[in-house]
């Protein structure tokens, strides 16, 4: 199963794709608050935000429900401070952003980032399903 919507690249809409993944998962059979579906939720919205700060264009997210996994995937015009460039985890005490990379490294099976062949920035996700009964 899988859907996948457009937004514009915009703080506001954080809370909206959040929604979307939560709402596109809830309708396979996740369950409202089951904290698998929280954890992605979060990831997420962490992978969302970065394309709201660092990327250019629209965003797109892709949700897919697989027999063993989970799997997200945002995506937009590209990192806009650095073309070509592939989103990457920061680390340092002092570093304001790049968080949210460590909570997707933590919380997540796998993911990655690379560049799409017509332009752009795709990041992914996936979580091993605990529950694959749907």
């Amino acid at each position: 199963m899988e859907a996948s919507r457009n937004f514009h690249r915009s703080a506001s809409q954080i809370p909206m794709a959040r929604a979307f993944v939560r709402a596109s998962l809830a309708r396979w059979g996740m369950q409202g608050h089951d904290r698998e579906l929280d954890d992605i939720v979060l990831m997420a919205s962490e992978l969302f935000t970065n394309a709201v700060i660092h990327g250019a264009g629209h965003v797109e997210v892709q949700v897919s429900l697989l027999a063993d996994r989970v799997r997200v995937v945002v995506s937009d015009d590209g990192l806009r401070d650095l073309p070509g460039a592939l989103p990457r985890k920061v680390d340092g005490p002092d570093t304001v952003t790049g968080r949210g990379l460590h909570i997707v490294d933590r919380l997540a099976s796998a993911w990655g980032a690379h560049s799409r062949p017509a332009g752009g920035t795709e990041v992914w996700l996936e979580v091993a399903r605990r529950n694959a009964n749907v």
